[in-house]
């Protein structure tokens, strides 16, 4: 492949996640519709749908992307294995040491007193005040988590970091975290590291396992029990 043509493929690549992430963003509208009466369909459940789909074209679109890719021993790609007993147990462990080492960032970021980041506070205030919880709660818990783990692990290893090497591996697993940091923290702070640092984590279990399942059910567990404590 001419260097032309590598550049306009990244180019192309880095087009078509900017889009993914505005997709991304996009998919909390219809819970702002639904949930104040902003003169469009308010309370319909017209918005319940435009969700659901909008989960589906993102997953479809992810899909379709990794599908696509050219695989072979040389390349890193995700490789699912069946759910079965070991595999339950792996999950168990990644929970357990995701959960300790998130647990010692915000007892560090506490001590250290750094305040509140202020997604923590939009996300108390939400939770707080939101007109409908339910649909939040859905979001926080499993919508969201679903979401990023598709989009910032799943498509972004998938367009940009092909290749199974250390140093590509490394870059995978820094370069995704810092994205998802900046997506909760979008400048420089103490706060950009404390959102990184569980993205780092996330990060290296999807490249570790293989299986993006691992991430999105620990990430799922993890904004369930962040969202019991602040109730």
């Amino acid at each position: 492949m001419f260097k032309k043509d590598k550049v306009f493929l990244l180019i192309k690549r880095i087009v078509f996640f900017i889009f993914m992430v505005i997709l991304l963003l996009a998919a909390s509208f219809p819970m702002q519709f639904f949930s104040y009466d902003l003169g469009i369909f308010y309370r319909s459940k017209l918005w319940i749908l435009i969700y659901l789909l909008l989960i589906f074209l993102i997953y479809k679109l992810i899909d379709r992307t990794d599908k696509k890719r050219f695989k072979d021993a040389s390349t890193w790609y995700e490789k699912r294995t069946r759910i079965n007993i070991n595999w339950v147990f792996k999950l168990i462990i990644f929970i357990g040491i995701f959960l300790l080492v998130n647990g010692l960032i915000s007892f560090i970021f506490e001590y250290l007193n750094f305040g509140v980041a202020l997604n923590q506070e939009i996300v108390e205030n939400e939770l707080r005040d939101f007109p409908v919880k339910w649909w939040l709660y859905i979001h926080i818990i499993l919508g969201g988590p679903l979401l990023e783990e598709l989009v910032f692990r799943k498509l972004f290893m998938a367009l940009f970091f092909t290749e199974d090497k250390l140093r590509s591996n490394i870059l995978a697993i820094l370069v995704s975290s810092l994205i998802f940091g900046l997506m909760h923290e979008n400048h420089l702070s103490p706060f950009l590291i404390f959102y990184s640092l569980p993205g780092l984590l996330l990060a290296l279990i999807y490249r570790y396992s293989k299986d993006i399942r691992f991430s999105i059910l620990v990430h799922i567990i993890n904004n369930l029990i962040s969202v019991w404590t602040l109730l």
